[in-house]
């Protein structure tokens, strides 16, 4: 099985950041699953979100 990081992807903390924050923020049933979920980001060439 090919891993994320073989398709172009790269764990993204700023991804993470913002995730956590909509977690605490509308969903706190999630809270535990914080620290098991995992944030990727691949570069398209367009710009976006600084990682």
């Amino acid at each position: 099985m090919e891993e994320v990081t073989d398709l172009g992807y790269e764990k993204s903390p700023r991804i993470r950041e913002i995730a956590e924050e909509l977690i605490d923020d509308h969903h706190p049933h999630l809270k535990d699953a914080k620290e098991l979920l995992e944030y990727y980001v691949r570069d398209d060439g367009g710009g976006g979100l600084d990682r």
